[in-house]
């Protein structure tokens, strides 16, 4: 059984689910089918990133791209905020803009944080290929940098 038919499950017998932290909170108890104790042990990981996936939806219709004034209100909200939580549709995974510390500390663990510098190197001149982006994302995931090149190729 998968945690999407787990949480399936436990919202027919009456449970809520719930994340607290890295912790799962289903109330009441008592309703937890006795049957999915073990499925709910083994999957806890998925069903606490798929319940925190939930919390996010997306804010622009789809198919549609941001329009300048949208874009402007990520910029803003990343200045007042200091962090800006997203779904990308390109990069099928959560990212987070965040600008300085304050902002960094900000970001929620499943979010791939962006520096403003970062998005500078990203946008500032030309938009980067759709392959270039997935390389950095995936890059980045490991822990990776986005980095200014001179033409030459050396990093500055």
């Amino acid at each position: 059984m998968d945690a999407t038919l787990i949480l399936e499950r436990l919202r027919e017998a009456g449970v809520q689910p719930k994340v607290a932290g890295d912790k799962l909170l289903l109330s009441p108890g008592s309703r937890i089918p006795p049957h999915l104790d073990e499925e709910i042990r083994c999957h806890k990981s998925d069903i606490l990133r798929l319940l925190s996936d939930q919390r996010f939806s997306l804010k622009y219709a789809e198919n549609q791209e941001a329009t300048d004034k949208e874009l402007t209100e990520i910029s803003e909200r990343l200045e007042s905020e200091g962090c800006v939580l997203l779904w990308s549709r390109l990069l099928n995974d959560r990212i987070a803009f965040y600008q300085g510390q304050e902002g960094l500390v900000k970001v929620p663990a499943g979010f791939v944080p962006y520096s403003k510098g970062e998005l500078w190197e990203l946008f500032g001149d030309r938009a980067p290929t759709d392959n270039r982006l997935r390389l950095v994302h995936e890059a980045k995931k490991q822990g990776g940098r986005v980095v200014r090149t001179d033409e030459t190729g050396g990093q500055c």
